[in-house]
């Protein structure tokens, strides 16, 4: 009989989500019973908020209350936690939900295992924060981590760093990337330009403004270099402006069809992520493109750490990151075809190794499995 095991989706059971859930149902030994919340609006761009009605139909709704400042209510997570004949529950590793506290408590008294889902830490923390966080942390068996840094982080500040487990993150499918081969040349280098791209929200921590000006200025220095923009946000109408009167910078909006996706990944020679940066990365990466990425940038995620600096793309210092990403571009124009192919291959490979749906799914299981007969 397959072990049972409650799960809170995380963030949310959205679009994105789909392909990691179906690998998740897919596992042999471990029968998953799905919780979360779900956005069922459409967004003001036609952003497709939800999964499909096929996975929706797997998962148990979960309804957000906001409370006093940061803190809030999952509604129905409790009930779900005190009915549930599962011998684990993975909940949200946030110290803010009231409800989590609670749901932990439950799961204790009916002899549940616990395990955290989430971030742990994205970056360095101290202070009454620290330790808050750090006793929430003791109270789970273990814990879901999306990168590498924050089990090295735990480990710094007392915790054990054997329960911070990493399971990295996902988008796509390996079917989904199948037809993505590594590539053997830049698809500009015969005609002598650079063609960047940009794919995710426009916010002002995603920077999308230093990609715009550090374009205008390489070009300004006799380089041909393009770019385009696909995405939409509160920092749209600033980046048309900035943009506005240069022929190299196109701005299309947001695009979620994955074939009209593979095409803009198919004409571009790297992606670049100047701020903020999360699943844009893995996306670029999973198409065999090479990724230009701000290091040190306290609003990335662990994401970042799949762009490895001279192995699946370059880095440039986020702080001075104006002028940084200028001689980035600047560098890359000439990048010999053997250096950009082994970017390629070596991107693809981590993806593959790390971040498809299934790979996600499998770690899942195997650190759930392993605390559950631990």
């Amino acid at each position: 009989m397959p072990i049972r095991v409650l799960v809170v989706v995380q963030p949310s059971v959205s679009h994105y989500r789909a392909p990691f859930l179906r690998a998740l149902i897919a596992q042999d030994d471990i029968e998953f019973e799905l919780v979360g919340r779900v956005n069922r609006a459409m967004g003001s761009t036609g952003d497709p908020a939800a999964a499909s009605e096929e996975i929706l139909a797997r998962v148990g709704e979960l309804r957000r209350i906001g409370l006093l400042k940061a803190l809030y209510w999952d509604r129905g997570l409790v009930t779900k936690v005190l009915r549930t004949t599962a011998g684990a529950i993975v909940l949200e590793g946030n110290v803010y939900g009231v409800s989590n506290w609670i749901a932990i408590a439950v799961a204790r008294i009916r002899r549940r295992k616990v395990i955290f889902w989430g971030h742990a830490w994205k970056r360095p923390e101290s202070g009454a924060k620290l330790r808050l966080r750090k006793a929430f942390y003791r109270l789970a068996d273990g814990h879901l981590t999306y990168g590498d840094w924050a089990p090295a982080f735990a480990a710094s500040v007392g915790l054990d760093a054997r329960t911070f487990v990493p399971v990295y993150n996902s988008i796509y499918s390996r079917r989904e990337l199948a037809s993505e081969p590594p590539r053997t040349r830049r698809p500009t280098r015969t005609q002598g330009a650079l063609s960047l791209l940009y794919s995710g929200r426009l916010t002002a921590r995603h920077q999308v403004d230093q990609a715009i000006v550090s374009v205008i200025a390489a070009n300004e220095r006799g380089h041909d270099v393009r770019l385009t923009i696909v995405g939409d946000g509160p920092e749209r109408e600033r980046a048309e402006e900035l943009s506005r009167g240069s022929d190299a910078i196109v701005m299309l909006g947001a695009v979620y069809d994955l074939d009209r996706l593979r095409e803009l990944y198919e004409d571009a020679d790297f992606a670049v992520s100047p701020g903020a940066t999360g699943l844009n990365v893995i996306q670029a990466l999973g198409f065999a493109v090479p990724v230009i990425a701000a290091s040190g940038d306290p609003q990335s995620g662990p994401e970042i750490e799949a762009v490895l600096d001279g192995v699946t793309g370059v880095l440039y210092p986020a702080k001075g990151a104006g002028e940084a990403l200028t001689e980035k571009i600047v560098a890359l124009a000439s990048l010999p075809d053997e250096t950009y192919a082994s970017y390629s291959a070596a991107a693809k490979a981590l993806v593959e190794e790390r971040y498809t749906a299934e790979a996600h799914a499998v770690a899942v299981a195997r650190v759930v499995k392993h605390i559950l007969t631990s």
